[in-house]
């Protein structure tokens, strides 16, 4: 139930903009969703050089996830609230993968929470 809590918040924030309150996350992993979209957003170029280098080796043509791709700005789009709540959840990368660095993580985050805007 409680992933269920955090994980509407996710979806709230993508939807609807900033929340007074982040949601949890687990154990270990950083509480730092944006709280609104920096003056400074995020597009797909700032995100699609992340998603080529983290996710498409698992999540593109040959990979074990190809089934759900994420290799264009269409497809991470369409599942958006999924993605946001991997990665801010620290499920993606899996940990048998190269973590994200907080470079990385707060690009992701931020575009997220801006919307995933294309341009």
């Amino acid at each position: 139930m409680k992933a269920l809590g955090w994980l509407a918040l996710v979806a709230c924030v993508v939807a609807c903009g900033p929340v007074e309150t982040a949601p949890t996350t687990d154990a270990g992993c950083p509480n730092d969703l944006p709280k609104a979209c920096p003056s400074s957003a995020p597009v797909y170029a700032d995100v699609e050089p992340i998603a080529a280098a983290r996710c498409a080796s698992c999540h593109g043509p040959g990979g074990t996830e190809a089934s759900i791709p994420l290799t264009s700005y269409a497809a991470i789009s369409a599942r958006k609230t999924t993605v946001l709540a991997q990665i801010y959840g620290c499920r993606m990368p899996p940990a048998s993968a190269e973590a994200l660095t907080a470079d990385e993580r707060a690009t992701l985050l931020a575009w997220f929470v801006c919307g995933a805007p294309e341009k």
